[in-house]
Order: structure tokens, then sequence, then C-alpha cells
């Protein structure tokens, strides 16, 4: 697997790619330095905070090939789908500002569950990612506890109420019913979960 490294910087992706898929490299060994490359090809593509690009590779007559994910879709996708990945180490890499919607994912796989929603729903201003964090941490927590467990205290939020009040705070400066637009999306589409008692 040096080969590439050396010979063609630009392949080592898609060649660890093909490697870990044809069985050759094993994902617990490989996936943290296939996610290192991909971080840095975000970084490198200068991927607007918290965008997903697709950016378009072509054929050898110059078509760009449809569907063609870019190193930040390709990394967030491995910390979704690896549990072989040294996550604090990753979120280490990522400089400040930079790439958040990476981050969130990160801080989520990590429980920092606060950190994640704050990460997706104010940083990257990315509602979706935000309710999959919050969902992540709702099922977590439902898989934590046992059937004898009493009833959380008031005190302690759902991850969906929290994201609410992320939202809340994030669009009161809007004009009118903009400011309870994405509230209102999370309201219809997560009744239960934003239930304050």
């Amino acid at each position: 697997l040096a080969a590439p490294r050396a010979a063609a910087p630009a392949l080592r992706a898609p060649y660890l790619e093909a490697a870990i898929a044809a069985g050759i490299a094993p994902a617990e060994r490989w996936h943290g330095e296939l996610a290192g490359l991909y971080l840095r090809g975000a970084l490198d593509a200068g991927a607007p905070a918290g965008a997903t690009t697709l950016r378009p590779q072509t054929s050898h007559g110059g078509h760009p090939l449809p569907g063609t994910p870019a190193a930040l879709d390709r990394l967030l996708g491995l910390i979704r789908a690896s549990p072989h990945l040294d996550l604090a180490r990753l979120l280490a890499l990522i400089p400040p500002g930079a790439l958040p919607r990476a981050r969130a994912l990160l801080l989520a796989s990590l429980g920092r569950t606060d950190d994640a929603l704050r990460a997706a729903a104010l940083d990257a201003a990315d509602d979706e990612l935000a309710e999959e964090v919050a969902d992540r941490a709702a099922a977590k927590a439902a898989a934590d506890a046992r059937p004898t467990d009493d009833p959380p205290p008031p005190s302690s939020q759902s991850p969906h109420l929290a994201l609410l009040a992320l939202l809340l705070d994030r669009d009161a400066s809007l004009p009118g019913p903009a400011a309870l637009a994405a509230p209102a999306r999370l309201l219809a589409r997560r009744p239960r979960d934003v239930d304050p008692r």
C-alpha cells in the first residue's frame, strides 16, 4: 500500500478506497488514514464553512461524471459509517471555524451533543444535520436506558428540545414568519420529541 504515497499522491485516496473495498487493506487499520486524506482534501479545497459540494471529475472527453462526491462528502460518510476512527484525533486536526459539518458529526460521535448541535445549527446552519445529531443522541439515550429507569429529571432536555431552543434563538432576528420557519419544521416532524414536559 506504500506505492501510491510516493508515486502518485493524488491517487492515494482512490487507491486506498479500492484496497479496503477489495479486502486487501483491513478497514480497522486504514480507515484512519483514509479519513485523514479526505480531511486534507476538504481543507485544501477550501470548502466553504458548512458547504457540501460536488466537485465533478471529468471523463476523458471532459464531461463531468455525475454524482462524484467531494472529499468533504466522503469524510462525512466515513465518520457516519466507520467504527474504526480515532474521532478525538480527527476533531483535533480540524482548524477552528473550518468544516463545521464534520466537526458536528465528530462531536456527536464523541457524545458531546450540545456542542454538536451548536456546530450543526449555528456554525454550519444545516438544520438537517442538526436534526440528525439530535436523532442520534436520542437513539443512544433510548438504547442506554434500562426499562426500569425512572423518567429523566425535569431539568434534563431532550436533544430535540435543545435543538428547538437553538433554532428559536438563531432565527429570532429574521423578519416576520421567517423567524419561525425552521422551528416550525422541526415541530412538524418531531412533535413528540420536543414536548417540554
